[in-house]
């Protein structure tokens, strides 16, 4: 079987709607843009244009985001899960957090900017075991999928390095 290799592709055409170019193995190929997909982009770009400056808060300093340590805006995220959710413990994936939130008015288009996935809550009923796996692998993670931000639980571990891809968990207590 002969693989077709990709080696670049932009995903829309410009704001004038001229065609995409996709380049394949090497040759280039115009792509036009697909008019009814075109025009229902347009439609909801309009929609929420509208929306996009509104005031939703203020945050009073800077948080930054980090996928690999603790950061205060991963922290505010899992807190507000936490409290959304009404859970014993909440987590959210580092990944999934965009860009880091500055000081002053916060409006719909950043908070969207900062967290532009689909994402949703989900509840679900764990073993201790099972938690102490999830963080595990999280606490192990060399960033590329994230690590994950946690509320509601206080976590004690050891990353013993000499071996680096072992961790101990010595205890997960309620934080309340």
């Amino acid at each position: 079987k002969e693989k077709t290799k990709l080696e670049l592709i932009e995903l829309f055409s410009n704001e004038e709607g001229k065609p995409s170019k996709i380049k394949i193995s090497g040759k280039e190929k115009l792509i036009q843009p697909d008019k009814k997909i075109q025009k229902e982009l347009k439609k909801l770009l309009k929609e929420t244009a509208k929306i996009e400056g509104e005031k939703l808060g203020e945050a009073e300093e800077d948080l930054n985001n980090s996928r690999l340590n603790d950061s205060p805006l991963g922290n505010l995220i899992a807190d507000a899960i936490y409290n959304h959710m009404n859970a014993d413990i909440a987590v959210t994936n580092s990944g999934g957090i965009r860009k880091a939130m500055k000081k002053g008015v916060v409006t719909f288009k950043e908070v969207f900017e900062i967290f532009p996935f689909d994402n949703y809550f989900v509840q679900m009923f764990l073993t201790g075991r099972q938690i102490k796996e999830a963080l595990a692998y999280s606490l192990l993670s060399d960033g590329s999928y994230g690590g994950l931000f946690i509320s509601g639980a206080e976590v004690g571990y050891k990353i013993d390095p000499l071996k680096k891809d072992e961790v101990t968990i010595f205890y997960i207590k309620d934080s309340k």
